[in-house]
């Protein structure tokens, strides 16, 4: 009978392929199932710090850790010590614990039953290193990609794709939860109007670890109109009398600025040019120093939607020249925007080919104006527009560019750019195509500059649709000015269509 408990036990053994061996019926009752579950009592990221008590009499036991309740699969590991480590885990992984004792029984180790189950969660990895992360625009859409780490995937559950309208990622916030194999993401309806720089950032994330990336910058184009006459129309500030070119070498005299304003104009051929600080203001002795500008744009072929005054300031210095050979002139008036500081010039313009009406305003804002001021005045632009465009054979159509002393970027100098954008205008830097755009548009003459994402000179629309290009008309070569320019402000100049 010895001899046949012996062969039974062994052949138990080799099947189980050295594991210790479950209780024979004979002995069972000898080793009994622990009424305690072990304790957890340090998390790591691949592996449990464990504890048991063992009983007297018992010098071993086996644990087995799995992420399946039924443990299937998963060998049991042999332990002699009450404080533990079990190694060989995945980290941020929840794992299912149970242990059994092991009892000497007729010179043999044998097994008794589980103890009751717990639960334990690895400690997360910080995610490796991911690189590349690149944004591309579209019309009202971005795809941001990204680069995963070639080896390390176990410490990834997933990445998140977060786009805002500012550096601080709390205006205008969409957070994307992807997959742990994601690499990009194309984020689609954003509405790009606006010309709204986007900041996009990509998290990896595991467990409570995150690893952010830095913010990518992207500019979503608006949809491009696809009727109607194409129209070029550009904005700048001529005299900008107030300005005062900080770092500015050899600031030239209006006398030297006129005919680089007359060049910039003659090589950039807008259909239609909307003009601050464009009176002929007298300068001590000297009558009328804008004259020979305006005498240069005659000679190019252009009109006024006013006559100029022979000398001195009207305090109307908002104008809006148009090309003889394109548009005539339907009607035209001015109106305060800014108490009776400022003013807005309108023209009514047609084609003279397709007979297409719409009205281009010429508006400054001056940057004594506070917030509120220049909130007051976008409203009594737009609601002014609105009204004179029931004038307007078809769909109202209107253009307005100006020196507006505001930005995009951040409250509450955004403000006014977000009333445009709240009654549907268009800012043209949202273009899909665009040139010298993140540059300001105020650059000291031959100050040195750097990108500052802010402007304030713009171009809008309302009822042509969008834009089809954008210019911030400077060149740059190694962050400084090359080109010249007839004032502190470049010319910026878009062209649209004048139907949707």
């Amino acid at each position: 009978m010895r001899i046949r408990r012996f062969l039974i036990t062994a052949l138990a053994l080799a099947l189980l392929g050295g594991q210790a061996v479950a209780a024979t019926p004979s002995v069972a009752a000898t080793v009994s199932a622990p009424t305690t579950p072990l304790k957890v009592v340090g998390l790591h990221e691949e592996g449990l710090n464990i504890k048991v008590s063992l009983p007297s009499g018992v010098k071993a036991y086996e644990v087995q850790a799995s992420t399946r309740s039924d443990y299937s699969g998963v060998k049991a590991v042999r332990k002699v010590s009450e404080s533990n480590y079990v190694s060989g885990l995945t980290n941020n992984t929840e794992y299912h614990l149970r242990y059994r004792l092991l009892k000497k029984v007729n010179n043999s180790e044998v097994a008794g039953g589980w103890s009751k189950s717990v639960t334990a969660r690895t400690n997360a990895t910080f995610p490796a290193v991911f690189s590349s992360v690149s944004a591309k625009s579209y019309r009202d859409a971005v795809t941001v990609s990204w680069v995963r780490h070639p080896k390390k995937t176990n410490d990834v559950q997933g990445y998140k794709v977060l786009i805002a309208n500012n550096a601080g990622m709390d205006k205008g916030l969409r957070t994307f939860t992807l997959s742990k194999t994601a690499a990009s993401k194309k984020i689609t309806g954003l509405n790009s109007r606006d010309g709204q720089i986007k900041y996009v950032r990509v998290k990896a994330v595991n467990g409570s670890k995150v690893r952010t990336s830095e913010a990518a910058l992207v500019r979503p184009s608006a949809p491009a109109p696809t009727k109607g006459q194409q129209l070029t129309f550009a904005t700048q500030n001529i005299l900008c009398v107030t300005c005062k070119a900080k770092n500015g070498v050899n600031t030239p005299s209006i006398a030297k600025r006129i005919p680089m304003l007359l060049a910039t104009v003659k090589q950039q051929k807008p259909g239609v040019l909307m003009l601050n600080e464009a009176d002929n203001t007298k300068a001590g002795a000297k009558k009328g120093r804008l004259t020979p500008f305006f005498s240069g744009l005659s000679a190019q072929g252009y009109a006024m939607d006013r006559a100029i005054e022979a000398n001195g300031a009207s305090g109307k210095s908002n104008r809006v020249a148009y090309k003889k050979s394109l548009f005539k002139l339907v009607k035209n008036g001015t109106f305060a925007i800014y108490g009776k500081k400022s003013y807005a010039a309108w023209a009514l313009l047609e084609s003279k080919t397709t007979h297409e009406r719409f009205y281009a305003v010429a508006a400054h804002m001056p940057p004594s104006a506070s917030a509120a001021d220049k909130v007051r005045s976008a409203k009594l632009i737009s609601d002014t527009m609105k009204k004179l465009s029931k004038a307007t054979k078809g769909k109202p159509v209107v253009i307005l560019g100006g020196d507006m002393n505001v930005s995009q970027n951040s409250a509450p100098v955004s403000n006014p750019h977000t009333v445009f954008m709240d009654r549907a205008w268009t800012d043209m830097m949202s273009a899909p195509k665009r040139y010298m755009a993140e540059y300001p548009t105020y650059n000291g003459l031959a100050k040195t500059i750097t990108p500052t994402w802010g402007r304030i000179d713009y171009l809008y629309s309302w009822g042509t649709g969008g834009p089809l290009t954008y210019r911030n008309v400077i060149t740059v070569k190694n962050g400084k000015i090359t080109s010249k320019h007839g004032s502190d402000h470049n010319m910026v100049v878009a062209t649209t269509r004048l139907k949707k």
